[in-house]
């Protein structure tokens, strides 16, 4: 007769493994980060260092999750998606001053997604509107949905849906060679993060339970890899 299988201790070894690729992520960011008076992209644009931070904080939080070294799961997801609205908030920053559109008003602009990102936050962190609580599935922890929980949904995907608009928009009416590689890359780098927010919220939104955990790392390795990396072979940036 074979021995009963502990299937928590299963689930302990696999989320050990999980946990590689953010750490690699985490190390690949931080390198960066303390390189930044070397790196002129982000000595000069605040809001890619922002990006970074923000997907920074995301890595350290599924660490933390797959590790089991923070208990309250609860807390943990709460902050993981006020982080995912900050890293939305910059990706449609970022993307409005790289393409300079001419009807927009930068200021009014940041000020209008900075009051949205506090309501955001404020309705995650202290009411059950958006996150209503935690639940364990196979690999790591899932939300159980508020009753507007549509609005992290429809704010994460006009983000990351129209940032890449924007930047389309500006390739095609750029006049300037330099600009227009500039941005081409700048498009390409985000196409992991867009794939993966496009399929996590559709298959969560059909009932599957999963997270942008696994997927984030990769995708934010790939963009620090394709964005931050291209300046040291080119001078787009």
């Amino acid at each position: 007769m074979n021995p009963p299988v502990d299937n928590e201790l299963i689930t302990e070894s696999f989320n050990t493994w999980l946990v590689i690729p953010s750490l690699i992520t985490i190390l690949t960011i931080f390198i960066v980060i303390m390189n930044k008076r070397k790196r002129k992209v982000l000595s000069e644009n605040s809001l890619i260092s922002g990006l970074l931070l923000s997907l920074f904080l995301m890595n350290i939080l599924e660490v933390l999750t797959f590790g089991n070294i923070y208990q309250d799961y609860e807390i943990l997801l709460r902050v993981y998606y006020c982080s995912t609205f900050i890293t939305s908030s910059y990706v449609i920053c970022l993307s409005e001053r790289l393409s300079n559109p001419i009807y927009f008003q930068r200021k009014v602009f940041y000020i209008l997604i900075l009051l949205i990102d506090i309501a955001l936050i404020s309705s995650t962190l202290i009411t059950n509107q958006i996150v209503a609580g935690a639940e364990r599935i196979s690999y790591t922890i899932s939300r159980v949905k508020g009753d507007n929980y549509w609005v992290f949904q429809a704010y994460t995907l006009i983000c990351f849906i129209g940032g890449p608009i924007l930047i389309g928009k500006s390739i095609i009416n750029a006049t300037n060679p330099l600009e227009k590689k500039r941005n081409i890359v700048i498009l390409f780098s985000f196409i992991p993060l867009i794939l993966t927010v496009l399929l996590v919220i559709s298959l969560m939104q059909v009932g599957i339970k999963m997270n942008f955990s696994i997927f984030l790392p990769i995708s934010t390795l790939i963009f620090v890899i394709v964005y931050l990396f291209t300046e040291n072979r080119s001078d787009l940036f």
